[in-house]
């Protein structure tokens, strides 16, 4: 004699937390849109640099080798946070459909954080171009 089998867990999910795991799937096929976007945006990052470099006062304006390096660390650290975020939201996803509460309230913060960031991104522009209006030049100080 075979013990009755367990239901399935997805049949006994709420339609929210359902929605929420698709979202959250939709969520890491956006992210990894964004690394496909970071990938290639080197140049324009280097591009917004030098643009705004030029627009500062003579004394005030990073040499070559520090506006590459700016630009070399700003594409890597996109780059690296897009990556970070996919696989984060992957992990979210796998860790909610298999009902995990801490995986809810981390999930919930980070749909926040990225509300807030997408919020920030779209009325300040791009981010590159936050950083290179206001971090250009403290950034490179405090690396050299």
């Amino acid at each position: 004699m075979t013990a009755p089998t367990p239901p399935r867990l997805a049949a006994l999910r709420p339609k929210p937390v359902v929605t929420a795991i698709r979202l959250m799937y939709a969520g890491v096929l956006l992210a990894l849109i964004g690394v496909l976007v970071n990938a290639f945006s080197r140049g324009a990052i280097t591009r917004a640099l030098e643009r705004t470099n030029e627009g500062r006062s003579v004394g005030d304006r990073l040499s070559t080798g520090d506006l590459q390096h700016a630009a070399d660390l700003t594409y890597t650290s996109f780059l690296t946070l897009s990556v970070v975020a996919t696989v984060g939201w992957l992990v979210m996803a796998v860790a909610n459909s298999r009902g995990l509460g801490w995986a809810r309230i981390v999930s919930t913060v980070l749909v926040v954080m990225n509300l807030l960031l997408t919020i920030g991104m779209t009325t300040r522009g791009t981010t590159a171009t936050a950083v290179a209006r206001h971090g250009t030049r403290s950034m490179a100080s405090r690396m050299w």
